[in-house]
């Protein structure tokens, strides 16, 4: 900056001024020591005078010249400030680049190191994996393992078990066989006379043993022959399979069509050759005549309108879908829908079919009976020879009944 030159005025003039008082009084100093030293006071005293005269003089004069300099200093320093600011504020710029830019290449750096991390990891992993699927295969292994040695120890009893019994053990095994088979003949087919042969030839097993200590299984046997023989049980198949032969057989019979009877019946209406009846020819002639023309019919009943084809089809349709539900009720032992249906469909018959007819007249024939027939579910016994005989063939022996305990227990002793 170009420092201002001083012009030549008056504040500049006293400034000179001032500085030779100055000078001056500082020549007068010695002076006054001299005349101090003479002892000449008056002297003195107006020096003093002129000096302080001098000062007040030159104050405001030196007050008014340091004022621009303090406004240039305050000026200096406020633009070293500044400089100062903008400085810093570089200098930050500059190392908040640096850290950002250290900070991109180490954060690049971290992410290399931990891709190659993970890749080196990846490898130990998959082998990790690797030997635990192993783990859980040779663990599934030892299961089964384990398994078949349990499997093998059961299956080793059960041979050694089964080569311990004697004859006997197998006898009742086949006769337990065959008590079971009578028991589901009884529950699901409902054919009890099957059942009791079965239990006859179960029953004849356990005799073959000749052995006394079985006598109570054999009385069991007798209870429960005598109970299933006693049972009546309706013969669903024969009854489902008549009404089967009757749907069939409806498409083949006659519907009930009268036959009305004229009273006066056709005469021979051959002209004779004789002259002599001329007057019968003539008449035979004039009815010949006229018998296209009008003909008039006597019938001595009621007259009864025939079925036409489609009235037929539903006719039978119907009689069929009655008969049908008649099977229904049967298998489900349905007594009031069986005898009900088989009562509709036999009014049917006997309404619009020949009665005269034979296949009529047995169909109709059969329906009544049908009908006729009592449905009741076959009450299902309890066989008493199924609990002693489980025990035999269970532990060989039969469970002792009370009442016969004390005779064992005298025939030990």
């Amino acid at each position: 900056m170009k420092k201002p030159q001083v012009e030549n005025s008056p504040m500049s003039t006293e400034a000179v001024d001032t500085n030779d008082a100055s000078a001056q009084s500082d020549k007068l100093e010695p002076n006054h020591g001299a005349t101090h030293e003479s002892s000449h006071e008056p002297s003195h005293e107006v020096s003093s005078k002129t000096i302080s005269e001098a000062s007040k003089a030159t104050t405001p004069r030196v007050r008014t010249q340091a004022t621009p300099k303090t406004n240039k200093l305050v000026w200096l320093v406020l633009f070293l400030l500044l400089l100062i600011s903008l400085g810093a504020l570089a200098v930050s710029a500059w190392l908040y680049q640096q850290i950002t830019q250290q900070k991109s290449e180490f954060m690049a750096e971290l992410s290399e190191q931990q891709s190659q991390f993970q890749q080196e990891l990846s490898a130990p992993q998959a082998k990790i994996a690797e030997l635990s699927q192993q783990l859980q295969a040779i663990s599934k292994t030892s299961i089964q393992v384990d398994n078949l040695q349990k499997n093998q120890q059961g299956l080793t009893q059960k041979v050694s078990a089964l080569a311990q019994r004697s004859p006997t053990h197998w006898i009742a095994a086949e006769a337990q066989y065959l008590s079971s088979l009578a028991g589901r003949k009884l529950l699901l087919e409902q054919d009890p006379a099957t059942a009791a042969q079965l239990l006859i030839a179960a029953d004849q097993r356990i005799a073959a043993i000749n052995d006394p200590a079985l006598i109570p299984l054999r009385k069991a046997f007798a209870k429960d022959i005598a109970m299933v023989q006693s049972i009546t049980p309706v013969d669903v198949a024969s009854s489902a399979l008549s009404i089967e032969q009757v749907i069939e057989m409806l498409n083949q019979l006659p519907l009930n069509r009268e036959i009305t009877k004229s009273n006066a019946e056709d005469t021979n209406q051959e002209l004779s050759s004789s002259w002599s009846d001329w007057r019968a020819n003539l008449a035979k002639s004039w009815h010949t005549i006229t018998k296209d023309f009008v003909t008039i019919s006597h019938r001595t009943n009621n007259i009864t309108p025939l079925l036409s084809s489609d009235q037929r089809w539903y006719l039978t349709e119907n009689i069929k879908n009655k008969l049908l539900q008649a099977q229904l009720a049967l298998y489900r032992n349905d007594q009031v829908n069986f005898s009900a249906s088989l009562k509709t469909a036999s009014l049917w018959v006997s309404q619009y079919y020949d009665v005269n007819n034979e296949q009529v007249a047995h169909i109709i024939n059969t329906l009544n009976k049908l009908s006729a027939l009592v449905i009741k579910p076959v009450a299902i016994p309890q066989l008493e020879s199924t609990q002693p005989l489980q025990q035999l063939t269970s532990y060989g022996q039969l469970p002792m009944a009370q009442d016969e305990a004390p005779l064992v227990n005298e025939a030990v002793q």
